[in-house]
């Protein structure tokens, strides 16, 4: 209660978990990082009464030291960077990456598997190991969180100059991925559409190559920290009640 005669000045930042649980402070405008969460087919947002601005994920500056340092030829036809298996803690990811090695491990050049260590669960830091490998990939294929929509490995698999695959995302943001044009989307609920869609893009270099390189671009324009902050800035600039 005390803050409420503050309530036209305050402005919250929440990268709390992605889940429906909102600070309850009388607020002027509210960030959200991971607001979108999902269940299995089902896309679940956040009902609030007042606008909730999401904040997306971006390509850490860090990772820019590696833009110009590996030149290797793009010898591996399909990377993607989890363990396979059946059930676990990361269901999809898991699940997506047993089926990438089932089903492409016979006829191409593949990569499937964890690499890179920090010395705990999860990666902090930009490592040369990681970079690399994808830097030596004409395909990425990646998966969001079970619980939310995005994370760092979609941006740093862009940047890479790789042609990216990602489990579509319905998260309104600005300056959107599209679809054939940055990426390509796949819907993480039917791997099957898999089956042909890589195998296309590498057998048809030109379009790859354009699209790898739009997504790429397209990351170092629009999707450094500079432009979040650039949007957060938009945003308070336009509300009226500050």
């Amino acid at each position: 209660p005390r803050y409420k005669k503050f309530s036209s000045k305050i402005i919250i930042f929440d990268f709390c978990r992605p889940d429906n649980k909102l600070y309850q402070y009388p607020y002027a405008i509210y960030f959200k990082h991971k607001m979108f969460r999902k269940q299995g087919s089902e896309n679940l947002w956040i009902e609030h009464p007042k606008p909730i601005y999401n904040i997306q994920h971006c390509l850490k500056n860090e990772c820019l030291k590696f833009k110009d340092k590996f030149k290797d030829p793009r010898d591996i036809d399909i990377s993607i960077f989890f363990n396979p298996s059946l059930e676990g803690k990361y269901l999809y990811r898991e699940r997506l990456a047993g089926f990438i090695q089932e089903h492409f491990s016979e006829k191409y050049n593949i990569w499937v598997g964890v690499i890179g260590h920090d010395g705990k669960e999860g990666r902090s830091h930009a490592q040369d190991d990681y970079f690399q490998k994808m830097f030596r990939s004409k395909i990425v294929v990646t998966c969001g969180p079970n619980t939310w929509e995005g994370d760092y490995r979609l941006y740093e698999a862009l940047f890479s100059g790789a042609l990216v695959y990602s489990d579509k995302i319905y998260t309104q943001v600005v300056n959107p991925f599209i679809n054939k044009k940055h990426l390509l989307y796949y819907d993480r609920d039917n791997f099957e559409e898999l089956i042909t869609l890589i195998p296309y893009y590498l057998e048809h270099s030109l379009e790859r190559e354009k699209i790898r390189n739009q997504g790429q671009k397209f990351v170092l324009e629009k999707h450094l920290p500079q432009n979040r902050i650039d949007e957060v800035l938009n945003v308070i600039r336009k509300s009226r009640t500050l």
